[in-house]
């Protein structure tokens, strides 16, 4: 092992891996060299020691169609020696959601030693910042709890919850209709007789329906029926 990564970068890693910050590092054949309890307990281990030396094909919880691209973007990192931020949509063996996909934001960075030759890529997560503005333009919607949020997505089925998506989105009823290949009755009939009961809402509240699904963030939710799973390079500096 290098003698920077053992003197320096994994004994300070290791000292701030009880801070509850989101990292992995790798060496660069992409095994374990140091990670956060947290990033541990997400994926199901009893500590991060349990974790070092462990490739992450090892750690079973992102589907095998997406490996590829995801040692692509390590590839991508440690070749031309930048920070790599992606995102991924979905993945996950076992998805929290039922109707819409988690968004994960990573970075990775190269760690380099003295010659500028890559020796490490530190991963983390970063956080998603909430750029929602509705509540300044109507202050009498508080934000709801994230159980009541989870509650109302998780009833919906897949087909309401495409509906809300794209209406909190400012599609028409025609240009939902015409999205999900539908008629344009079906799509009244389902927010109707479906939906507004299930935001106890009444049927004449279409628009107030909007308000409410922007106020629990649906607008923001991608339906796991509207895009594939994936990992996608966002920017590279």
């Amino acid at each position: 092992m290098h003698n920077f990564l053992k003197d320096v970068v994994i004994p300070y890693y290791q000292a701030q891996s009880q801070q509850g910050n989101n990292f992995v590092i790798y060496d660069i054949q992409m095994k374990v060299l140091v990670a956060s309890e947290s990033v541990a307990k997400r994926l199901n281990f009893q500590s991060a020691r349990e974790m070092v030396e462990k490739s992450y094909v090892d750690f079973k919880h992102i589907k095998p169609e997406l490996l590829p691209q995801l040692k692509a973007i390590f590839n991508h990192c440690i070749t031309n020696k930048i920070t790599t931020h992606c995102v991924s949509i979905g993945g996950q063996l076992k998805p929290r959601f039922k109707n819409y996909h988690e968004l994960i934001f990573q970075a990775l960075e190269p760690i380099v030693d003295v010659d500028n030759n890559v020796i490490a890529i530190l991963a983390k997560k970063l956080p998603v910042i909430n750029s929602n503005l509705f509540h300044l333009f109507f202050p009498e919607y508080k934000a709801p709890s994230e159980i009541i949020n989870q509650q109302i997505t998780e009833e919906l089925s897949e087909r309401e919850f495409e509906i809300v998506y794209l209406s909190s989105n400012g599609l028409s009823q025609y240009e939902i209709a015409d999205r999900l290949q539908i008629s344009r009755s079906t799509v009244l009939k389902t927010i109707t007789d479906r939906i507004l009961p299930k935001f106890n809402l009444t049927e004449s509240n279409s628009k107030e329906l909007i308000k409410f699904a922007i106020a629990l963030g649906i607008h923001t939710k991608i339906p796991k029926s509207l895009i594939k799973e994936q990992l996608i390079i966002i920017t590279a500096n």
